[in-house]
């Protein structure tokens, strides 16, 4: 079995400061591409009470924080990119530093820390639901490709791949990619809730991502998921165009819409993989422009 890397951190609560003494109340878990969340409130001593009500809502919060990072973690290189450790929840609770694992199943790395620090309670639920689910945006792309491929038939074998993994200096797990004369790895990200200020920075985050997991010749094809006015477009087609110029044949972008139901619309995406792979093949569109459901 290979092995992986996973990084981990410990949210400790601060029993006596004289004497440094800590109870481990809760875990985040990472192996670069699932992020795993256990807790244990009971943990908080009697002598301590009177924090409890607060390191309970602390908990709670950190839980609903690690649920918004949901779509985007296939794009997080590490734990610091994939749960920014939150400051101001109070000085009796400290993260500890981040610790560094290998391992050839982080499920059950994951699941044996859980044991050990007694992060299991009989009746409650405190191995996230996040352990068992991949990124959001990634799995509804992958879902499409799917039928994709299905709607392309014969002419997608060999040449359309869901979930495919690739290796530079790290993995990275594709939900899809194609063939045209070189393999493009798609690169799905939400910018429905980034503030302006902060566009640069996510595609920075992309960016950084494609240099350091596509192999040379591999091409990266971002795709920006998003409803913004004119202004904020044409914007970001400022930024896209100022990125595929400076990445030389590196690195496409494209941009895709949710529909009424607030589900990302990748209907010209297929009708861009089926081209591309048509071309490739010299052969005619089955789709002829329709977009796949």
């Amino acid at each position: 079995m290979r092995s992986q890397r996973v990084e981990f951190r410990l949210l400790q609560l601060l029993c006596n400061p004289i004497g440094d003494e800590r109870v481990t109340v809760a875990l985040i878990h990472w192996d670069g591409r699932q992020i795993r969340f256990a807790w244990n409130r009971s943990k908080v001593p009697r002598s301590l009470a009177h924090v409890r009500r607060d390191t309970h809502a602390v908990l709670g919060s950190i839980r609903k924080t690690v649920h918004g990072h949901e779509e985007d973690l296939h794009l997080s290189l590490n734990l610091d990119q994939a749960f920014p450790v939150p400051e101001g929840h109070g000085s009796l609770l400290v993260w500890t530093p981040l610790r560094i694992g290998v391992t050839g199943d982080p499920q059950a790395h994951f699941a044996e820390l859980v044991s050990v620090l007694d992060l299991r309670v009989s009746g409650e639920q405190n191995e996230d639901g996040l352990a068992h689910r991949g990124p959001k945006l990634a799995r509804q792309l992958s879902i499409f490709g799917e039928r994709l491929v299905s709607a392309m038939g014969s002419a997608a074998s060999g040449r359309v791949r869901i979930r495919h993994t690739v290796t530079g200096l790290r993995d990275y797990e594709s939900p899809l990619s194609w063939m045209n004369g070189r393999w493009r790895h798609s690169f799905p990200f939400n910018l429905r809730t980034v503030a302006e200020k902060e566009i640069i920075a996510k595609y920075e985050k992309v960016l950084g991502c494609i240099d350091v997991s596509l192999p040379p010749d591999d091409i990266g094809f971002m795709i920006a998921i998003g409803d913004h006015d004119s202004d904020m477009q044409k914007r970001i087609s400022d930024i896209e165009n100022f990125i595929i110029a400076r990445c030389r044949g590196r690195v496409e972008c494209m941009r895709a819409f949710r529909n009424e139901q607030g589900l990302p619309e990748f209907g010209p995406l297929g009708i861009r993989v089926e081209r591309d792979v048509m071309t490739s093949l010299g052969g005619e569109s089955n789709l002829q422009d329709s977009r796949p459901r």
